[in-house]
């Protein structure tokens, strides 16, 4: 071989090997994803449950053209100006450390914004988060304004509660779903709540459902407790009276908030359900020594009525009389359903239209004097009388339709 074709060989060799790497290049790690849809960068996402990559679709530039268009070769998109919903969430959790409770809330609103303008893929990325269980501590506690909530206690609360108002129909479908994944009592009480405010009484029985078998599981005692009841009272569902009681042999409050919750029931299922509340020894010795926790009860319920003349002849100490005989002459407020939520049951309290007022007014004028004879002593005697007349002034005082008082 000549020297002088020694040069052209070699040129033709880096030619080739120039064509290569730029043929190569044009070749990277993106196919098109499971359903042919478009490029997918493997392994630049997080999994489902399944294990397929959900995320990482604008993880690098994607080429645009068609057959002969000008414009072939122009980037469309770019990896530093749109992330995918994963990269969202991962950089977000990353930049909790040394971030105060407000600030992390803060930068939670941004991530639910931005995934919400990612379309359906956002609205994955929330699912899949729900579903896999995870949760991130966001340091502060449970903030409510104006019926919105601005302040949530972990990550996971905050993902629960966006649901609630992600536009579109499919995230109706979503929250469904995550209730019926959910191991979290807490967790079912938002859900519910927002599928009672879109589509009321639809889930009802699937509900009741997941509630009867998470029940059954470990739970924060106060959430199993608090869902259950708001349930039994939204609901209006006898099936959860056993759950109910169960879940509060040991807490008074709690009982009583079911003996409340079980307002609207037939009078036989709710008469037979506080006869066994009150037949139950700890919550009789927890009301009879502290029976200010007796205010909210309406005295119009028989079952009501009788079991509470019964503590206070049989179970109530000399200074518990007088404290429930006290007790008596302040407002009946009417109890009030304030929804589910993650915070727990809270009881509202309003008062009543002047009909029920009245009602119940007369309703403790009949128990004063079916415990009349129990209240022996002088001093007891005083109170009792000294209710009376309270009672009777309030209703005097209190406007009737039609008249301008209650004789």
């Amino acid at each position: 071989m000549s020297h002088k074709k020694v040069p052209i060989l070699f040129g033709c060799l880096g030619v080739l090997v120039v064509t290569s790497i730029i043929f190569w290049q044009m070749s990277p790690d993106i196919a098109p994803d499971e359903n042919g849809e478009g490029p997918l960068k493997r392994g630049d996402g997080y999994h489902d449950e399944g294990g397929s990559d959900v995320a990482g679709r604008a993880g690098r530039p994607v080429v645009l053209a068609s057959p002969g268009d000008e414009s072939r070769g122009k980037v469309a998109g770019d990896a530093s100006a749109e992330k995918s919903p994963a990269g969202l969430m991962h950089d977000t959790i990353a930049s909790f450390s040394g971030m105060k409770p407000d600030q992390r809330n803060a930068a939670v609103t941004r991530l639910i914004d931005q995934l919400r303008q990612q379309g359906p893929a956002g609205l994955q990325a929330v699912r899949d988060y729900l579903r896999a269980g995870q949760d991130v501590s966001l340091g502060g506690g449970y903030m409510v304004a104006n019926g919105k909530v601005t302040m949530s206690p972990s990550l996971r609360h905050a993902m629960l509660n966006a649901l609630g108002d992600w536009p579109g129909n499919e995230s109706l479908q979503i929250t469904r779903e995550v209730m019926g994944s959910t191991t979290r009592l807490s967790d079912v009480g938002i859900l519910i709540q927002q599928l009672e405010s879109k589509s009321p009484g639809t889930f009802k029985a699937e509900a009741i459902e997941i509630i009867q078998k998470l029940a059954s599981m470990p739970q924060k005692q106060g959430d199993a407790a608090n869902i259950v009841i708001e349930a039994l009272r939204h609901f209006k569902a006898p099936e959860l009276i056993p759950v109910a009681e169960q879940l509060v042999q040991n807490n008074v409050r709690s009982a009583i908030q079911v003996i409340q919750a079980l307002g609207d029931l037939p009078q036989d299922v709710r008469g037979a359900a506080v006869e066994r509340l009150f037949a139950n020894p700890d919550v009789a010795r927890q009301i009879a020594g502290n029976p200010k926790i007796l205010r909210g009860l309406s005295y119009k319920d028989p079952a009501v009525s009788g079991n509470v003349a019964r503590l206070f002849s049989e179970n109530m100490e000399v200074h518990a009389r007088a404290n429930f005989l006290g007790r008596l002459t302040e407002q009946p407020l009417a109890n009030v359903s304030t929804g589910f939520s993650s915070a727990g049951f809270l009881p509202a309290y309003q008062m009543p239209d002047p009909g029920t007022h009245a009602a119940e007014l007369k309703a403790r004028l009949a128990l004063l004097d079916r415990i009349a004879p129990h209240c022996m002593t002088a001093a007891l005697q005083g109170q009792w009388q000294g209710a009376r007349d309270a009672i009777h002034r309030a209703m005097a005082n209190l406007p009737a339709p039609g008249r301008g008082v209650v004789q």
